[in-house]
């Protein structure tokens, strides 16, 4: 197919060097003297740019144009700003998985600090929980921060997409605009080839006229001199042969559009001939009961191919240089056909014989196609002899008109002889003005027929070149309507591509919105609890340092206590064995005098020395004591008694059992709601995979919206290649297999791109909902902290 194209191309570039050459011979001869003469030619024009086969562009038609150049420089530039603001939103999620991590984290070192809270061993974790507070300003300070970074990355991403939008907007409409200035030149382009035709028809009928004009002056002639009747019947031979050749040329154009005709007919009825073999084999792919069937309509194809045959025998005899062009796409083609007959052949074992039959007439096609190519290089040999042949009648045509030249020198040399024997002759007066005038008719008819000739010539090679050129111009009229089909199709599925690419991107920055008001409330959250923890944990320090004073200082009363009770001790054993020693001298002054009242004096005596030691051993056990310093006499009072603070071991034992109890209650709440969060992320992941089967299982039509549908409808009525793809039949002559291989081509590679982006879709929306749950799980966490 490339091959042709540049085939075509070039025969383009050939005709357009030779119209520019036939121009330039013409603005250098001299003017003509008819005043009904040919207008101007017009500039050639310019060249077409390349097309693709059956009529399809893929934007090669504006490849030379400047403004589409830069249009594609633009787009490339802003693909590349694309990607690079997709690399940025991955390093964002990056970021986000670090900020997951990084909660993670907070949630541990919470944990730690209410595990920490609720220990009794708090003096020896104030220097970790310091630590820890350290970390988590820190970390908040890095959550602000990327926060911040993702605020930015946002604004920019919306600022570059608004951009990328106005941009596509301008270029879109630019090139609207250039494509509406072609089909104004094309329309104009028409219209001067209708009057170029026109002007044609009217130069035909002028040279009516010269040729009736030409058959008086040859009768005239006739009357003329020996030698000027044997230079004319010299010259009639020669316009004769002219004549013939240039009628041969006409009838050999004649045959050649036939010919062109027919063979695209043809190549027509091949491409029917094609579709019908496939939907054939697709038949018989379906049962194996229409094999009678298949072998009719193969019978019948093989009489299409035989009739095709025989038109392409006698086509080719008399045809011209572009035909070994399409000889080689012929070849192709039928090479295409045998592979895919012998795929078919290894596909149906059961059809071979048929294959075979059908094979071995390829083959029978492909030795006459040869052959007809060695008749076509004949042909070809045999025109360039006739080109020879011309430009040797256009030598001697040169030569005839030297001649002429130098007869017309002779003939006024001639002249001049008669004027003088005019003035001999006066006799002869009335004849020789008579030949004079009929000399000065001849001379003007033969200067009136050399340019009838000339303009014969130059009217009969316009016309050939004008046919040439509208033929091709309708062919690429048909290619142009084509591409611009596929060009309103392609803008349409590119617009509609933009605006869902234009509706992804709304709702990524609604969900980059709920994010981050969600990262916001939650890093309030946790600042507050933060503040809160930081709050008890001061107030807990202080009254573990208060605690702590306190019993420092009663414990350093208790030592006080104890020293003035050993003192108070040692005093009264003095006391006490003073006493003794005088209730001994006492008694042992009074034994003699009063035995009965000794008796009752010891016994008193002991009473109450045992009382006093009673109440001494009383007041060191109890909470009381006396003053240090005490006279040894046994009459003397004691100092007051002080009591002890001591501190309630009960009461904080049982503060410490309920602080345990309200502890375990917690943390069996905990150990429930993440059951209870398991079982319903549970459930969502296999309500989520039901829905998936559920769409895997639907058809691709049935999910699709009502405008979807709407536009298919729109595409069907409006007609082209789309059309036949979207209807159930075919409604574009321009549709093949290789362009419904490119269109399924480009449609697979459409749903590839959608499949990927609903599989991030997905993903997206699992993260969402891990996060959601774990949000969840944190705000249950802290309503029953709260409690």
């Amino acid at each position: 197919q490339q091959a042709i194209v540049q085939s075509d191309d070039d025969l383009l570039s050939e005709l357009e060097s030779e119209l520019e050459a036939k121009t330039t011979e013409m603005i250098l001869e001299k003017p003509l003297k008819v005043s009904n003469g040919p207008p101007p030619r017009p500039p050639p024009m310019k060249r077409l740019p390349e097309q693709t086969i059956n009529g399809i562009c893929d934007l090669s038609l504006l490849k030379d144009v400047p403004e589409f150049k830069k249009l594609q420089n633009d787009f490339d530039q802003l693909m590349s700003k694309h990607d690079q603001q997709q690399i940025e939103i991955n390093r964002m999620k990056g970021l986000t998985i670090e900020l997951d991590e990084t909660k993670k984290q907070r949630d541990t070192l919470q944990a730690e600090l209410n595990a920490i809270k609720t220990s009794s061993t708090e003096d020896i974790y104030m220097a970790q929980i310091k630590e820890m507070e350290n970390t988590l300003a820190e970390q908040s300070k890095e959550i602000q921060a990327g926060k911040d970074k993702l605020l930015a990355h946002d604004a920019a991403a919306k600022r570059a997409i608004t951009k990328l939008q106005q941009e596509l907007k301008h270029r879109l409409d630019q090139v609207s605009k250039m494509y509406e200035d072609c089909l104004r030149e094309k329309d104009s382009m028409v219209v001067k080839f209708a009057q170029g035709e026109s002007k044609i028809l009217e130069l035909q009928k002028t040279i009516d006229k010269m040729d009736k004009q030409i058959r008086d002056s040859v009768k005239e002639k006739d009357m003329m001199a020996s030698k000027m009747k044997n230079m004319r019947v010299e010259f009639k031979a020669m316009v004769t042969q002219l004549e013939k050749k240039t009628t041969d040329h006409a009838t050999l154009t004649k045959e050649f559009t036939a010919y062109k005709d027919n063979i695209s007919s043809q190549d027509v009825k091949v491409k029917w001939a094609t579709n019908k073999l496939k939907a054939e084999q697709d038949a018989h792919k379906e049962t194996k009961e229409k094999l009678t069937q298949m072998t009719n309509r193969f019978k019948e194809a093989k009489e299409e191919t035989n009739i095709i045959r025989r038109d392409c025998q006698a086509m080719i005899k008399t045809y011209q240089t572009s035909e070994d062009i399409k000889s080689v796409s012929l070849d192709k083609e039928l090479q295409k056909k045998e592979d895919e007959l012998k795929m078919q052949i290894q596909e149906k074992t059961d059809q071979d014989e048929v294959h075979n039959m059908v094979i071995s007439e390829l083959e029978s096609l492909k030795k006459k196609h040869k052959e007809l190519l060695e008749e076509l290089r004949i042909y070809k040999d045999k025109a360039q002899c006739l080109d020879a042949e011309h430009i040797r009648s256009e030598e001697t045509l040169n030569k005839f008109k030297e001649i002429i030249q130098r007869q017309k020198q002779t003939n006024q040399e001639l002249k001049d002889k008669v004027e003088y024997l005019d003035n001999v002759e006066k006799d002869l007066n009335h004849e020789r003005v008579k030949c004079e005038t009929l000399r000065e008719q001849v001379q003007s008819v033969e200067e009136q027929h050399k340019d009838t000739i000339a303009e014969i010539e130059l009217c009969r090679t316009r016309e050939g070149e004008m046919l040439e050129l509208t033929q091709k111009l309708t062919a690429k009229n048909a290619t142009l309507q084509s591409e611009n089909t596929g060009l309103a199709t392609k803008l349409s599925t590119l617009t509609t591509d933009h605006q869902r690419l234009n509706e992804l991107s709304q709702q990524l920055e609604r969900r980059n919105n709920i994010l981050s008001e969600q990262l916001s409330e939650e890093q309030k959250l946790r600042s507050q609890e933060a503040d809160i923890s930081k709050k008890q944990l001061e107030a807990k320090s202080k009254t573990i340092a208060e605690l702590t004073t306190r019993v420092e200082e009663e414990k350093d009363e208790n030592k006080t206590l104890k020293r003035k009770h050993a003192n108070n001790i040692k005093d009264l054993t003095r006391q006490l064995q003073q006493a003794r020693r005088k209730m001994e001298n006492m008694e042992s002054h009074i034994v003699g005098e009063n035995n009965p009242m000794s008796g009752s004096s010891r016994t008193s005596s002991n009473g109450s020395l045992e009382t006093a030691v009673n109440q001494n051993s009383g007041n060191n056990s109890g909470p009381t004591s006396r003053a240090s310093s005490q006279e040894p006499a046994i009459n003397e009072d004691l100092d007051p008694p002080v009591q002890v603070v001591e501190v309630d071991r009960q009461m904080l034992i049982e503060k410490i059992v309920r602080l345990q109890k309200a502890h375990a209650r917690k943390n069996e709440k905990m150990e429930f709601m993440s059951d209870h969060i398991k079982q319903l992320l549970d459930e969502v992941q296999k309500k989520s995979k039901i829905i998936g089967n559920y769409i895997m299982r639907e058809e691709s039509g049935a999910l699709a919206s009502e405008s979807m549908d709407e536009n298919k409808a729109q595409l069907v009525k409006k007609g082209g290649i789309m059309a036949s793809v979207y209807s159930s039949h075919q409604s574009d002559g321009h549709l093949n297999l290789e362009l419904s291989l490119e269109i399924n081509k480009k449609l697979q590679a459409v749903l590839e791109d959608t499949l990927l982006k609903n599989i991030t879709l997905k993903n997206n929306l699992e993260t969402l909902g891990e996060e959601i749950a774990r949000l969840s799980q944190e705000n249950r966490q802290m309503q029953l902290n709260n409690k």
